[in-house]
């Protein structure tokens, strides 16, 4: 009996050592994280419970006061401000001004299936950018049949395709909002033909799929800077671009954009650059770098998110202001407070009060507010977050970008 029970013992061992060993494969291989697959896979079979109660602070570790918090944002006046979206601009574009000449490659009317469905579509766009060897942006303009004349920028995250938010583009198409949606760099159809690209040092590398490789795709990236070419560009080239087809065709009486994790970065930097939009709302997308580094997240995020130079030009605090700087301008960080992926960081909410009384102590024109959602424990845009939208839309002045 006992050599019957060590023979069970031995075989239930061996069953987990090669289960272990096989996850450790996969993990290396596909830059698969096994404790956030085991947390997510506990939050779907028991429901996810916050790390922490929500009213613990974890820059208490930091011990950082107002003063030190303060001091992160250098500029110390609108013409400094100025000064700094100016620099940035070169950086990234290597010249002083955003390309507002030039046109999307090609515009073309689409029937797709997964979007007939929506009241109030009238038709869809798909609007390709090509942007640099032969990586392309194609986006989705959705025209409403009865329509505000106003315009909503939306950018999908990580996640791939933005199909995923339907529920978010139908609420506000349904509202009369022209939408016009936009997928990451390299994640679904932004993907390079034939999944190749020659690069100018490297030689050609292959992009493997997004489903077996994830965020990693953005690791790639880099390999495609040149001393004429920042690959930053990838992120917010397409968007500028197709801005410019849209608001050369219609005189809209309101820009705004919306961005969920990845495109809630994209959101998060973009209007720093290009004042024409006027409403944002970063939605899980950023943190600035000394709250990326502590209990919960401990974690840098993504290329975009830590190793670009410009946060050497500009950090995410001074980001944030450059987003809300403006007449009439508000930039809006809303972070979901029990969020099983990333950023749900209470300790945002010392900055989200340090910031402001920054914009009003230089007397800078526009508003940053941030928000923190507990109404689900989720990785998504809330109701919350579109009802908070909404408000500042219908209680913000009207005026053309």
């Amino acid at each position: 009996m006992n050599q019957k029970n060590n023979y069970y013992v031995t075989l239930i061992a061996a069953l987990f050592a090669c289960t272990g060993f096989t996850l450790g494969l996969v993990g290396g291989a596909y830059n698969f994280s096994l404790s956030r697959t085991i947390t997510a896979t506990k939050s779907f079979l028991f429901g996810r419970t916050s790390q922490a109660p929500l009213s613990y602070d974890f820059t208490a570790e930091l011990n950082l006061t107002d003063e030190a918090i303060a001091s992160i944002v250098r500029p110390t006046s609108a013409e400094q401000f100025q000064n700094l979206r100016k620099t940035l601009i070169q950086h990234i574009w290597n010249t002083p001004y955003l390309p507002y000449n030039e046109m999307p490659r090609e515009i073309r009317s689409v029937k797709d299936v997964r979007w007939q469905d929506m009241e109030n579509l009238e038709k869809i766009d798909e609007v390709i950018v090509e942007i640099r060897y032969s990586i392309e942006s194609i986006s989705y303009h959705f025209v409403p049949k009865k329509r505000l004349n106003k315009l909503l920028i939306f950018h999908q995250g990580h996640d791939g395709d933005f199909i995923i938010n339907k529920e978010t583009i139908h609420y506000y198409l349904k509202k009369g909002f022209d939408v016009i949606a936009f997928s990451m760099p390299l994640m679904s159809r932004n993907k390079p033909k034939n999944n190749w690209i020659l690069t100018p040092d490297f030689g050609p590398i292959f992009i493997p799929d997004r489903l077996s490789f994830g965020t990693a795709l953005h690791k790639y990236i880099p390999l495609l800077s040149s001393s004429e070419f920042n690959p930053v560009q990838f992120f917010f080239h397409p968007v500028v671009v197709t801005l410019n087809y849209l608001l050369d065709r219609h005189q809209y009486e309101m820009v705004a954009m919306v961005g969920l994790s990845g495109g809630g970065w994209t959101t998060a930097i973009l209007p720093a650059l290009d004042t024409r939009i006027r409403f944002s709302f970063q939605i899980a997308g950023s943190l600035p770098f000394y709250l990326r580094s502590v209990r919960p997240i401990k974690d840098l995020g993504d290329y975009e998110q830590y190793s670009i130079p410009l946060y050497k030009i500009a950090n995410y605090l001074e980001l944030y202001l450059l987003s809300s700087l403006g007449k009439d301008r508000i930039h809006v960080q809303i972070l979901n407070g029990m969020d099983p992926c990333c950023f749900s960081q209470s300790g945002a909410k010392q900055y989200g009060r340090i910031l402001p009384q920054l914009m009003e102590e230089m007397e800078l024109p526009g508003d940053f507010r941030l928000y923190m959602d507990n109404t689900h424990s989720d990785h998504i845009i809330s109701q919350y977050s579109r009802d908070l939208m909404d408000t500042i839309f219908d209680t913000a002045k009207t005026s053309k970008p």
